[in-house]
């Protein structure tokens, strides 16, 4: 198979490189390129200038470029190629829940602007946050017009009306579904109408908070896969969280340290989950080659948890001095 064919091939994920060192820069960069995987042998090209464009091509398209020693050490590079195929299922599931969740998104979105009733969403202050296609007919106001402002501003609801509106809202938030109710608006020309007005607060899953972010020096790193390291453990710890919970992320310097702090009050891990959490395979979360690429940073990452109560994370990253 000629490497054209290769790199546009999409059951094709990880190209193994045997070639010449003279060729490493140009096929890495190409199949980077094509979103592929890359893995060749050290020394990874024939200049420092070649081997900085395969690096900068693998953290833009946000791939993998893995350097063995030698081929040699066959249980090393067989565990390299793992390491691979385990980030890149993990990329794949990744991609795979996003694309569901744009589905879901975009037919929820369809569903509600095309619905025959008027809906529309508030935000904690009582600003609107959405309304739809009929909200528009019923009330004269185009969406433009209302998102971000609150119900008084636009002077929606009748005087009489308002105090009723604003204890209902109280009610929802504290999770009394309540009744039915019908109250009259005044639409844009200065019209009675009246309408029956159903409410349910919808609380999202999880919350980031006690955002702790210390004053930190910038590091030499790769920044894809570090970002990817923080988004592994984010998305387990909301997967860790039943119902409503806190992730709380802190960063602080110590002891020539960069350490980052991600904390969850979920159920938990028990002593010989901890243990083995940086095993492969052990978990399907991607926790093992956020461990790799960590240990790559000559950093370390360590978990600490109880049952019932939650986990934290730790990655301690070394400071460099600027050059």
């Amino acid at each position: 198979m000629g490497t054209d064919a290769l790199l546009s091939d999409d059951s094709i994920d990880i190209i193994d490189l045997c070639v010449p060192i003279h060729e490493h820069a140009k096929l890495s960069i190409a199949a980077l390129k094509a979103g592929k995987h890359v893995i060749c042998e050290k020394p990874m090209a024939r200049s420092l200038k070649d081997a900085e464009k395969m690096l900068k091509a693998a953290d833009k398209n946000g791939k993998g470029l893995y350097i063995a020693h030698t081929r040699r050490f066959d249980r090393r590079w067989k565990k390299i190629k793992e390491n691979v195929v385990v980030q890149y299922e993990m990329a794949k599931e990744k991609r795979r829940v996003e694309e569901a969740l744009r589905e879901s998104e975009e037919k929820n979105r369809n569903l509600i602007e095309n619905a025959n009733d008027a809906i529309f969403t508030l935000d904690l202050d009582g600003a609107f946050q959405l309304v739809n296609k009929k909200f528009e007919e019923i009330t004269g106001f185009a969406r433009e017009e209302v998102l971000g402002k609150k119900m008084e501003e636009l002077k929606l609801i009748e005087q009489g009306y308002s105090e009723t509106m604003a204890n209902d809202f109280e009610k929802s938030i504290g999770g009394d579904p309540g009744e039915p109710y019908e109250i009259v608006i005044i639409n844009r020309k200065g019209e009675r109408k009246y309408i029956e007005l159903s409410t349910t607060a919808v609380i999202e899953k999880g919350e980031i908070v006690g955002k702790d972010y210390g004053r930190i020096p910038s590091i030499q790193c790769y920044a894809s896969q570090l970002g990817q390291v923080f988004l592994n453990i984010l998305i387990n710890a909301g997967q860790a969280i039943e119902g409503q919970g806190t992730v709380t992320v802190k960063t602080f310097e110590e002891d020539d340290q960069l350490v980052v702090e991600i904390s969850d009050d979920g159920q938990g891990m028990d002593e010989a989950t901890v243990k083995h959490v940086f095993d492969p395979f052990f978990t399907t979360r991607g926790v093992s080659v956020s461990y790799g690429i960590i240990k790559r940073h000559n950093g370390r990452i360590y978990a600490e948890s109880e049952v019932g109560k939650g986990t934290t994370f730790t990655i301690e990253l070394p400071l460099q001095s600027k050059s």
